[in-house]
């Protein structure tokens, strides 16, 4: 994959703000996926075995920190080969967004992203992403130590409760002892386009679900309640649901 990151004076004026950017990401010729293009001094690295738009399942191998190691996990992702669920689709850049999150979660001292502490169960860190599609991004968050919320439109959510579930019991049975220490992944039906359930509302039940499982929430409201982090990795086909994206973003 190759990676550039486009500049502000070629953003779309709905796009011109200093902490908002834009990656493009595209797949090199010889479609050759090794390490990650982040990595701080570690072979860090989210690889496919095979890929492909054609495929209804996808290894991927990654190397996750554990106690001052790493731990080779693969993750198995299902996904759609109908062209009308191309939000079922493993697309580049939830791989980019993986290997940037594990790049980060390697080296806690010069992080760009806040890392959670996994062994404190007092303490959480939660992330959201909003239009998780196949899951991966979320996955890693997972694996790094995060409180996951995942979220999609409900044509996705077969794919997405699938490949979570899957991951799950992976770990379970194959890395207890990191099983053990990483917090939970929910998944949550979420449309930011539709008037369904609208973003405060998310917020509420994410709140809610937060509140249950760690009591230093409990005194807690949902206005003052805080995300840590909110993923978003291609998940707009069209230029036109950009305006209902920022604004679930701006309430979140």
């Amino acid at each position: 994959l190759k990676v550039s990151n486009c500049p502000l004076s070629d953003h779309h004026p709905l796009y011109r703000c200093e902490d908002i950017e834009i990656w493009q990401v595209t797949k090199k010729l010889d479609k050759n996926i090794t390490h990650a293009s982040l990595h701080r001094g570690i072979d860090t690295y989210v690889q496919p075995v095979d890929w492909g738009e054609h495929l209804t399942n996808i290894d991927i191998n990654c190397l996750v920190p554990y106690n001052d190691t790493l731990i080779n996990v693969t993750i198995s992702i299902n996904q759609s080969i109908r062209s009308d669920l191309i939000g079922s689709i493993l697309w580049p850049s939830s791989i980019i967004s993986s290997r940037y999150i594990l790049a980060n979660s390697y080296d806690q001292m010069k992080s760009l992203i806040s890392i959670p502490d996994r062994y404190n169960t007092n303490s959480s860190h939660i992330a959201v992403e909003l239009g998780a599609g196949c899951g991966l991004t979320g996955l890693i968050l997972w694996l790094s130590g995060y409180e996951v919320i995942v979220t999609d439109k409900s044509s996705c959510l077969s794919c997405l409760q699938t490949n979570i579930s899957n991951m799950k019991s992976y770990i379970y049975t194959n890395h207890f002892e990191l099983y053990r220490v990483l917090k939970g992944i929910t998944v949550i039906d979420y449309d930011w386009s539709s008037n369904e359930k609208s973003s405060l509302d998310l917020k509420q039940e994410i709140h809610n679900i937060i509140q249950s499982k760690y009591n230093h929430y409990n005194d807690s409201t949902v206005e003052s309640f805080v995300i840590d982090m909110i993923v978003c990795s291609d998940c707009c086909y069209s230029i036109l649901s950009m305006p209902s994206l920022l604004n679930s973003l701006h309430n979140l």
